[in-house]
């Protein structure tokens, strides 16, 4: 029993010596979404390290983690380096996390439950982005119209959105959505509301 104590003891001193270094080496990030980080281990090469730290994540440079059920997007934002995020078919509604992502060049969101888009207004180096999906709910869509006017998303990007929170039954671009809208026609970006050429026609007949 005494020596087992002891060994237990050891085991911890251990631990605590290693967490010691590791934070000295590179501040250690808390990642609270088991798939997320499952999906970053895996993306970095490290499924069985112990820790994750600033380095480890500012290596990442692609990050697929679409289909996971992830709802929380804590420790992404030390993917500093970061170009191209999937994040397709999620339950995610904060994405505020993202916000200091601003080397993104693609990003998909699609199919998850956003309904605040701020974090995109600073991501000036985005040349495609996927919003699209009825359960982002987005009814506020002035930091698209911010990304586009201070020159991120522009001629021949693609930003895909939600026709039935974007546009009326008539095919007209909702007021909360106008603006982002003539911000992007006017910058020749691409638009993709996943309504064919027939179903935009029956919209406004």
């Amino acid at each position: 029993m005494g020596m087992q104590l002891i060994l237990r003891w050891r085991y911890v001193a251990l631990a605590m010596v290693l967490l010691v270094t590791v934070s000295a080496c590179s501040p250690i990030v808390i990642i609270p979404d088991k798939a997320l980080k499952s999906a970053i281990r895996a993306e970095i090469r490290k499924p069985l390290s112990i820790f994750l730290t600033k380095r480890d994540l500012s290596g990442v440079r692609k990050l697929n983690a679409s289909e996971l059920n992830i709802s929380n997007l804590e420790g992404l934002q030390f993917c500093v380096n970061i170009n191209h995020l999937n994040l397709t078919n999620n339950s995610i509604r904060d994405i505020s996390q993202i916000g200091s992502l601003t080397k993104l060049v693609r990003l998909h969101l699609g199919n998850n439950k956003i309904m605040d888009i701020e974090a995109i207004a600073g991501l000036l180096a985005l040349e495609y982005l996927d919003l699209s999906g009825d359960t982002n709910v987005i009814s506020d869509w002035r930091h698209l119209e911010a990304n586009v006017l201070n020159g991120g998303l522009g001629f021949e990007s693609t930003v895909k959105v939600p026709y039935a929170h974007t546009f009326d039954s008539q095919g007209n671009p909702l007021p909360t959505f106008k603006g982002a809208f003539d911000a992007m026609r006017d910058a020749g970006v691409i638009l993709d509301t996943g309504q064919s050429m027939d179903e935009e026609a029956d919209a406004e007949d």
